[in-house]
């Protein structure tokens, strides 16, 4: 009898296994003869309906299999005796049993994966598709092409972590024109570029990440930036999209998880291949249509829920994920390069499908706003260059990729981030002898602003041996984290203790001049006329920064202390002339350009007043490593003001362009410089300056002391920083 009731478990587990293996295998399953995007996949590829449903059989065969084997084993380990404990385990363990058969198949099917995988694509639970991590030497059939990726999958070497201090790391964002569809990767024009920058930085180590992928667009492309930016820590970012206006059913956002929680199921659930493949199944059968992908009629597909095709990123979509890629480039300290790719109109079939002049249209406004753009489809058109793969639309061939590369280089020596091109030999260019420097600068500071807009739109940096890289920051604390970007920049005073530190890794080279006023502002009906008339009053003040600072150094003078006596308010600069007008407080600390500006358009008062000064800082390791492009660098600096003084009106459009200050403003905080008249500025650091350094100095050393006078000149501690900090002040 019981061996009737086990052979009978034999037959029925023989036939369920049957019928997961051979049901799909005869049950016709038909994506046509090509691939179709959203999400990229083969009909051959196991990540898809057709040849998924048949691995998918057998995985759920061999999971009933493996569940009835390690099942039996555990029932027949505590089956007996019957004791409480036993009985109590079976369950618990039964579970175990079935979740181990799961994990089993799971590992086996990857190794299956990673032996036998037909295309280089797989899904991903945020960019919809990515390329397979750590292919080698994979040969993809659609584009001719070995490819390789690494543990990110991208077409680029393994990032190590963390970061070298004195590396240059790049990374390329794109579809299949900038991954290389045809194209080894050494002819791709991101390892080009590569060598190009090798040779024009060699005192760096430079490393460009390929994170490009086939059907990409510019939404992926956010997703990326916000995935990898911590980990890769970029210099630089390239970003080259066709796909956005192409047709489909779906918009790429709109294949995306709405709800919170349902997106990070999703992630977590994208972690198993079984699901994948599970999910992209269910997907097939339910939405299974036959693409002719080429053709640009509707009427020559089949439906998908009743839709109509639109496209992948809609046009204004678009424009705020390039928006929201050059906000990046600020916020976390990166250059950006937008490339309009060559498009071949010869293939005429394709436009209608995946082209639109609106896009490229895009692309040319936002380079009015401050956009770097590589215009490679310009060039191309008007020189007649014909680089593609044959019959592809937008697919360069090696030497595209060659010409692509010259032309961002040619953008990066114009930003002033690589070295001249001398066009000498075959290759990579040569590249004049020119010192790499990182400049930061305040873009909200009209003084700092100015000089490096100025250093930036002219050759005065490389005339004096130079070859610049910039960037600008909105904010202080901003600019204070970004000292591993930076070779040189310009700061106030208590920032500039800020950056030097503890570490000795700056040093204070010079002084740009004076940056205007730092002031208490009193509210036209606040009746305060002098410092002591704060008492009971609210403050409003930065907490950190030198007006802070100051307005302590005022109010112990006035016998005040915060808290106390007055209500000190944590506000930034942008809020102090709203907060005014609206008396949520009485007074703001604040500095020019505000200071001027809010005297400017109210009746606001000022009751305390001193100039403040600027500081040219610089990376103690740079200025050691380059001893004679120091004095080059301050002579760089004040020709900047000297043409700034020849060229007034266009170079405060420049800085009003770049800060978003009124001009007005602009006028009055430049006059209070000092800087728009003198015929050879003097860069020294000035005894004034010196004596507002040290009082920053005690503030930020000794908080608590009342610091309302400068620390004696014989201070041991005083005169200790001067030591470490103060580069011997030269003088053009």
């Amino acid at each position: 009898m019981k061996k009737t009731g086990a052979g009978l478990v034999l037959l029925v587990l023989l036939c369920v296994n049957l019928a997961f293996i051979l049901l799909p295998r005869v049950i016709p399953v038909d994506l046509g003869n090509s691939w179709y995007k959203g999400p990229l996949i083969d009909p051959v590829s196991p990540y898809s309906t057709a040849a998924g449903f048949k691995l998918l059989g057998l995985c759920a065969a061999a999971i009933l299999d493996l569940g009835v084997i390690y099942s039996y084993i555990v029932f027949s380990v505590f089956r007996r005796p019957k004791t409480k404990l036993r009985r109590a385990l079976i369950m618990p363990l039964l579970i175990l049993a079935v979740a181990g058969s799961f994990l089993t198949v799971e590992a086996g099917l990857r190794v299956y994966l990673l032996h036998h995988m037909v295309t280089m694509f797989m899904p991903d639970p945020e960019l919809n598709w990515k390329l397979t991590p750590n292919l080698k030497e994979f040969f993809n059939k659609t584009g001719g092409e070995y490819l390789s990726t690494n543990s990110l999958g991208w077409r680029a070497p393994e990032p190590p972590a963390p970061k070298g201090e004195n590396e240059f790391r790049v990374m390329v964002m794109g579809d299949s024109s900038n991954y290389g569809l045809g194209v080894s990767e050494k002819d791709t024009w991101a390892k080009v570029l590569e060598g190009f920058l090798a040779k024009a930085m060699p005192d760096r180590k430079v490393t460009v990440y390929n994170a490009s992928c086939p059907g990409h667009t510019t939404h992926q492309a956010l997703k990326l930036i916000a995935r990898y930016r911590s980990r890769i820590k970029p210099d630089l970012v390239v970003v080259g999209y066709n796909n956005d206006p192409a047709l489909e059913y779906y918009s790429d956002k709109e294949r995306e998880e709405k709800s919170l929680f349902l997106k990070k199921l999703k992630i977590l659930l994208y972690k198993s291949r079984f699901y994948i493949i599970f999910r992209q199944v269910i997907i097939g059968a339910r939405h299974g249509y036959n693409l002719n992908w080429e053709s640009p009629d509707e009427q020559n597909r089949k439906s998908v829920d009743g839709r109509r095709m639109v496209h992948r990123v809609p046009l204004e979509e678009y424009r705020d994920n390039l928006k929201a890629l050059m906000a990046l480039s600020d916020r976390d300290r990166f250059s950006l390069v937008v490339l309009r790719m060559p498009v071949n109109f010869s293939v005429t079939h394709f436009i209608p499908r995946f082209y639109d002049e609106r896009y490229p249209a895009t692309l040319l406004k936002l380079r009015e706003h401050g956009m770097q753009l590589v215009d490679v489809d310009k060039k191309w058109k008007s020189e007649g260059i014909q680089d593609f793969l044959p019959g592809h639309i937008f697919h360069p061939d090696a030497g595209g990729h060659n010409g692509i590369a010259r032309m961002v280089f040619e953008k990066l020596t114009e930003m002033g981030i690589a070295g001249r091109i001398d066009n000498e030999g075959e290759g990579a260019p040569g590249v004049k002898e020119l010192a790499p420097i990182n400049i930061g600068y305040s873009r909200i500071t009209p003084l700092h602003t100015m000089i490096g807009e100025i250093l930036k739109r002219t050759d005065i940096l490389k005339e004096n041996g130079f070859a610049g890289n910039f960037q600008s920051f909105l904010r202080g604390n901003d600019q204070a984290n970004a000292g591993d970007f930076m070779d040189a920049t310009f700061t106030c005073e208590v920032p500039a203790i800020e950056f030097l530190g503890d570490d000795e890794s700056w040093v204070i080279i010079g002084q740009t001049g004076c940056l205007g006023s730092i002031g208490l502002l009193a509210g036209s009906n606040s009746g305060i006329e002098k410092v002591a008339d704060i008492k009971g009053r609210k403050v409003g003040a930065p907490l950190g920064s030198t007006a802070h600072m100051d307005l302590l150094r005022w109010s112990k003078k006035a016998k005040l202390e915060p808290g106390k006596d007055y209500e000190l308010i944590d506000m930034g600069m942008k809020d102090h002339e709203n907060a005014l007008e609206k008396g949520e407080v009485d007074l703001v600390a604040t500095w020019d350009p505000w200071l001027s500006r809010i005297k400017t358009k109210s009746d606001a008062s000022v009751i305390a007043e001193r100039p403040f000064y600027s500081l040219i800082i610089m990376k103690r390791s740079f200025a050691t490593s380059h001893p004679q492009f120091l004095q080059k660098y301050i002579d760089a600096i004040a020709q900047a003001l000297t043409f700034a003084r020849n060229n007034r009106s266009e170079v405060t459009q420049w800085v009003a362009s770049a800060s978003g200050i009124d001009r007005d403003a602009l006028d009055a905080v430049l006059e209070k410089s000092g800087r728009m008249g003198a015929d050879v500025p003097d860069l020294g650091v000035s005894d004034r300056a010196v004596s507002e350094l040290s009082f920053c100095y005690a503030f930020i050393t000794n908080p608590e002391k009342n610091f309302t006078d400068a620390p004696a000149k014989n201070d041991p501690a005083w005169i200790a920083f001067q030591e470490r900090f103060f580069y011997k002040s030269p003088k053009p």
